[in-house]
């Protein structure tokens, strides 16, 4: 099941989910549209400046590698959720209050997401300390045994297109292509014996014929890919 669904994710995982805009946006973070704004915006393949986007995390002040990291992943994670940001909706009003929690916070994706959030300190709005802290969990749920060390291989030439898809999702399903055949090749050999063993007594040496050994043990190994 693992297995498929990272087939599923390198196959339908959206190449962006950001309009990018002509202007590059001045790097201010006094409300949540600003910073939410930076943060995408600088992790596009034609304005990639990782290094902007990580302002936009609260809590890693003197991480600047571990920053980037998160605001990287941070992304990967809207993007494997297929969440769109409707910018038309995000406050751009700097004392923004959420009467429900009462206090100075923003939620964008409050049912699908309810982790990620943006919060005001002093002057700033940055995606919370709480957030940043949960973004290694969130992003292994989505991307399961290092699915995404393509994107990180290949962070910017890697989204290029072709047929509309990006070349890192060509190379991902090539992989998982080459490994499905792999495993395949193996269950089949290992579970050969384990057939034959099984379908075996003292009394009927062989209670399948043994030409249907092999087949019901490739059969079998396709079942756990």
């Amino acid at each position: 099941m693992q297995f498929r669904k990272i087939i599923i994710l390198f196959t339908f995982l959206p190449i962006t989910l950001f309009a990018q805009r002509a202007e590059a946006p001045e790097i201010l973070l006094d409300n949540p549209y600003n910073t939410m704004y930076v943060h995408l915006h600088f992790l596009q393949q034609a304005t990639f400046k990782p290094d902007s986007a990580a302002l936009a995390l609260a809590g890693l002040d003197g991480q600047p590698d571990l920053a980037k990291r998160r605001a990287i992943q941070l992304k990967q994670i809207l993007d494997g959720k297929g969440l769109y940001v409707r910018f038309g909706q995000v406050p751009q009003d700097a004392n923004f209050y959420d009467s429900t929690a009462r206090r100075a916070v923003f939620v964008p994706f409050p049912e699908i997401l309810p982790e990620v959030y943006l919060e005001k300190l002093d002057s700033q709005w940055l995606y919370s300390a709480e957030t940043v802290a949960a973004v290694p969990s969130l992003h292994k749920d989505i991307y399961p045994f290092g699915a995404d060390f393509l994107l990180n291989l290949l962070p910017q030439f890697g989204q290029q297109k072709i047929l509309g898809l990006a070349i890192w999702q060509f190379a991902g399903i090539l992989i998982m292509i080459v490994l499905s055949f792999l495993l395949h090749f193996l269950l089949s050999r290992v579970l050969n014996p384990v057939v034959k063993r099984l379908s075996s007594s003292r009394l009927y040496p062989s209670l399948i014929d043994p030409s249907l050994i092999k087949r019901i043990a490739q059969l079998l190994s396709l079942i756990h890919i």
